[in-house]
């Protein structure tokens, strides 16, 4: 992973770059600052993992604060301080955070943080050889591949209540037991 991290790390005023867990655990880390991060505290905590566990607690709290006021959680958080700006973006699967010298800009980094995210997410998805194999495994053969799932249509099914759920009747006509 932290080879991963590197292209991110190696930006002009990035001096951290910290893949976490959505529950706070650092995963890897790369860049000016993680070469600090060898001294440990009385707990034995490095300050990568403190890094990593506070933003995601922050991320956390912010996704509940914000949660009854919006539809998805957010995405993208940035932290203005004294020291230098702390930039999350979350991910299916993690959180990249990424801290920033005094002076820059979050969306200094906007680009090259997709492209982290997009390499990442990349190599976990699962590989194939060609789209016509992914297809296949996902179950559904009777379609074509294409840009927008769908999904096969059956025939009528009798639901709860009496309620019936129309279907796709090749021959237009209704199955035993519909009138």
């Amino acid at each position: 992973m932290i080879d991963l991290l590197e292209p991110m790390a190696k930006e002009p005023g990035v001096e951290l770059a910290l893949l976490c867990a959505h529950d706070g655990v650092a995963i890897a880390a790369c860049g000016r600052a993680s070469g600090q991060s060898v001294d440990t505290d009385v707990a034995g905590m490095t300050k990568d993992d403190g890094l990593a566990a506070m933003s995601a607690a922050w991320v956390h709290e912010l996704s509940e604060a914000v949660a009854p006021l919006s539809w998805l959680p957010a995405h993208r958080i940035s932290l203005r301080g004294a020291r230098g700006i702390l930039v999350l973006q979350r991910m299916e699967s993690a959180i990249l955070v990424v801290l920033l010298s005094h002076g820059l800009s979050p969306d200094d980094v906007r680009l090259s943080m997709d492209a982290t995210i997009a390499r990442i997410e990349r190599t976990l998805r699962p590989s194939s050889d060609s789209p016509e194999e992914t297809h296949k495994a996902s179950g559904r053969t009777n379609e074509h591949p294409g840009p927008l799932p769908s999904y096969p249509v059956e025939s009528a099914t009798d639901l709860a209540d009496g309620w019936v759920e129309a279907g796709d009747y090749a021959d237009d006509t209704p199955p035993a037991g519909d009138s």
